[in-house]
């Protein structure tokens, strides 16, 4: 048996962790230190070694961390040991906190789903409804309001709409999702790979385009993790356990709120699964009773609004069509196409959907889940079962739903990259994992690849001359997308503006600067021996320069993507008092008009429709058609007087669009035309007839 006081200093021979017990170290404080984190690793100490622990009162599967030797200058680098500094901690809170707070009020509504969700959110702002999401009037039953009501408190807080207060709820539930992540590998003793995992998850593609967009379906990943957080919490509790078991099921039943009963399906799955592994049958049973009478009482005065807002035919189009709709498979041709037959896909469509939305950490999973689904891992604590059967859980449910999309296993997400951070961080521990440092160091240079390769192109784009780009883009290109958005002499970089190319250019250089800096200084580290500290530091650094990267293009791809020019000119002619319509039936043109009109619209459904609204004799009348369908629309209108006018603006969703204006003062003409088509170059507003 090896006393502290009887040697200088005692080496306990591990392979993998030897640890250095100095003189005066009191046994207390030995145990404290190597109960510091779990994961096995004693159980392949001497057997003197474990002697020392066992009588100790350390546990089998303790952790051994490793201490240098005095007077060398050596690196510890085993996992969970150099714990963060409080300064280390801050930054890295800041930089999570930066990273979900930029891009929200840099850039108008883009994509189907913020137009869509950020007019609901504007309409009930106007309307003052609350029930339920609200689209150009008519109520939205297709998902619960959770996301909405959050967005409606920002705007009633700072008394406006604007593209950034309806994308902050996404921010704020993204920005939470993580927050658990890391919260649970601490809880783990791996607070770095906890950070690692949040940044690793917060910047994966599909994550993060749905934390800076107005989409539920990141509501329900925050209310899932939190859910299965405070189970955690009331489970280990050793004071106030009820209390936190009533937070819990309180919590889980508001998860219906997020996207339906897929909330609660995740969550209660995982618990359930976990506890029938645990043995806790007494216990499964008893929350189950009590989540019941809590459930209905959470979602009873929702479901009195909704049933006196529009009868039981909202009752059923919320709880039956849009829940078990989506979840089940319909052969009768008389249902409604959504949601009874919208995104019904195979068993395996996430296995080849989910890799795209992984990125760039695609390659690291596969071999993380290998190393947590294996034995003899040291991964066997009970939080570490959990977190195993709560991603198993989730695959099953996602899986077993006819309705399959890459955005409804989001809640999986923060488990998968916490799973993988932990991997990172034991494999380049362990000398011996040649395949998991090849995945580590080929992702390492994809990341890069990535992070060089936006700067640079914008560089060549901005200083590469416009004949020479424009010939180099018609080869490279298909003719149809060459004609569409690049035919003439637009310079879609500079054509944003002096301001906004240069200070692109400032960032575009920063970001290189910055690549190239932090990767020196990162080898270096490396080199010194602190392998896993050093590569968890890379996700962290990547999103410095992928929020600089996004800062570089933001403007430029703005330009292109945004509805404003298009629709200030719509509001002139409404604000002189003509009548607007739209023709078209589509969600994402009818919500982003009727958000930067701060009004709804009159849609026209068909072309026949078209003679009854635009030839009223009671006052002059407009009309929004899409550019590419004015053939088909104007040419059912017999001899008339119209304009049709375009935006001043050189965008190509600008260009989408055409406003047809009824004016009594034009000349009668014999219609003639011909198919338009979208040309994103920039041209003064003219009047054609």
């Amino acid at each position: 048996m090896y006393k502290p006081e009887s040697h200088p200093a005692i080496w306990l021979a591990c392979p993998a962790s030897p640890i250095i017990i100095e003189p005066g170290m009191q046994t207390k404080e030995t145990n404290e230190a190597l109960r510091a984190n779990v994961s096995g690793i004693a159980s392949r100490a001497t057997p003197e070694a474990r002697s020392f622990l066992a009588e100790s009162g350390v546990a089998k599967n303790a952790f051994i961390p490793r201490t240098s030797i005095p007077g060398s200058h050596a690196k510890t680098d085993e996992p969970g040991t150099n714990p963060l500094s409080h300064w280390e901690r801050t930054g890295l809170f800041t930089l999570l906190f930066v990273l979900f707070a930029f891009g929200l009020f840099d850039h108008s509504l883009w994509s189907s789903d913020d137009t869509r969700e950020g007019s609901m959110i504007a309409d009930m702002f106007r309307s003052g409804r609350w029930v339920t999401p609200v689209l150009n009037g008519e109520s939205y039953l297709e998902k619960p309001p959770l996301l909405h009501w959050t967005g409606l408190v920002f705007c009633n807080l700072f008394g406006k709409v604007n593209e950034g207060l309806v994308r902050l709820p996404a921010a704020m539930y993204g920005f939470g999702a993580v927050l658990i992540a890391y919260l649970l590998g601490r809880k783990l003793g791996r607070e770095r790979a906890g950070f690692a995992a949040a940044f690793m998850c917060g910047t994966s593609i599909l994550f993060l385009e749905y934390s800076k967009v107005v989409i539920t379906d990141i509501a329900v990943t925050f209310m899932v993790m939190f859910s299965l957080y405070l189970f955690w919490e009331a489970y280990t509790a050793q004071q106030n356990k009820t209390l936190k078991y009533i937070i819990f099921l309180v919590v889980s039943a508001l998860s219906f709120y997020a996207k339906g009963f897929i909330g609660p399906g995740f969550v209660w799955v995982s618990v359930g699964l976990f506890l029938l592994y645990q043995k806790k049958w007494r216990l499964l049973v008893c929350l189950s009773l009590a989540f019941i009478p809590v459930f209905i009482l959470v979602l009873a005065p929702w479901v009195y609004a909704l049933w006196k807002t529009g009868g039981s035919e909202y009752l059923k189009t919320v709880f039956w069509a849009n829940q078990f709709g989506r979840f089940f498979s319909f052969t009768d041709k008389t249902l409604s196409a959504d949601p009874y037959f919208v995104h019904k896909e195979p068993v395996y469509y996430y296995l080849k959907a989910l890799p795209v939305s992984l990125l760039p950490w695609t390659l690291l999973l596969p071999t993380a889940l290998l190393y947590w689904f294996r034995k003899d891992r040291g991964l066997d604590t009970p939080l570490h079962s959990f977190l195993r059967i709560s991603l198993v859980s989730m695959m099953m449910i996602l899986h077993a739903s006819s309705a399959k999309v890459s955005c409804y296993a989001l809640p999986s997400f923060p488990i998968l990259f916490l799973m993988t951070a932990i991997w990172i961080e034991d494999s380049i521990a362990e000398p011996n994992s040649r395949i998991g440092n090849w995945v580590i160091g080929i992702t390492t240079g994809l990341i890069i690849f990535i992070s060089m390769l936006i700067p640079l192109l914008y560089i060549i784009l901005l200083v590469t001359p416009q004949p020479a780009l424009h010939l180099c883009l018609k080869h490279v290109l298909s003719q149809p997308i060459y004609e569409q958005y690049f035919q003439g002499s637009v310079d879609f970089i500079r054509i944003t503006g002096a301001q906004s190319t240069y200070g692109g250019l400032v960032m575009a250089v920063l970001s290189l600067g910055l690549l190239a800096a932090s990767t020196r200084e990162l080898w270096a580290r490396y080199r010194d021996g602190a392998h896993s500290q050093t590569w968890l530091m890379i996700p962290p650094v990547m999103t410095v320069i992928l929020i600089l990267n996004a800062e570089t293009v933001i403007p430029a791809y703005d330009y292109q993507r945004t509805y404003k020019p298009f629709a200030r000119l719509v509001r002139f002619e409404k604000e002189r008092g003509v009548k607007i319509a739209m023709a078209n039936t589509k969600e994402e043109y009818i919500g982003a008009f009727s958000f930067y009109l701060k009004s709804r619209l009159t849609i026209i459904p068909s072309p026949d429709k078209l003679k009854d609204f635009l030839l009223d004799k009671t006052g002059t009348t407009a009309v929004i058609i899409r550019t590419s369908e004015l053939k088909t629309w104007l040419t059912a209108l017999p001899e008339c007087r119209f304009n049709i006018t375009k935006a001043n603006h050189g965008g190509y969703k600008c260009d989408y669009f055409r406003l047809i204006v009824h004016d009594p003062k034009t000349p009668l003409i014999q219609l003639q035309l011909k198919a338009v088509e979208p040309k994103p170059r920039p041209e003064k507003s003219k009047l054609q007839k």
